[in-house]
């Protein structure tokens, strides 16, 4: 019989607005609009450490401005205004609007093995870097709105 705690209960959701019905606002205010740094998480890149199960995934995804227009496009549900009030105080949004253009890049196990190529790290640190910007304006200009 298959473990079914070997996935993320998330990697079950089909799409956006099922995922939207799944989460809490707590994780955004909690962790993130209460931090006395939160202005701080926009001006350097940011990675969120945590047990595993602990919502750094779900943080992540909410931030996304695929799920931030998601979220935006539909106030008629409470969980949806509960989301963008959240987003709102953590500084995802500015009035109603969103502030920040996030995507989330899930690090695999590929990005290891730019230490293997036979270059000085300062050149491999580059490669890995220019690769997650490339990542980054591929998610944000292939998105689907």
């Amino acid at each position: 019989m298959a473990n079914p705690f070997l996935r993320r209960a998330t990697e079950y959701v089909r799409n956006d607005a099922s995922f939207l019905a799944l989460v809490s606002p707590t994780p955004l205010t909690t962790f993130l609009a209460k931090n006395k740094h939160k202005d701080d998480m926009f001006e350097v890149p940011v990675r969120i450490i945590g047990a595993p199960g602990s919502g750094k995934t779900m943080l992540a995804t909410l931030a996304e401005f695929k799920m931030v227009e998601t979220i935006l496009s539909d106030q008629s549900s409470q969980t949806n205004r509960d989301l963008a009030g959240a987003l709102e105080a953590a500084g995802f949004l500015d009035n109603g609007r969103p502030r920040v253009a996030a995507v989330r890049i899930p690090m695999e196990s590929e990005y290891r093995q730019f230490w293997e190529l036979p270059y000085d790290d300062a050149i491999k640190t580059k490669l890995a870097f220019r690769l997650l910007q490339a990542r980054a304006m591929l998610d944000l200009m292939i998105s689907p709105t």
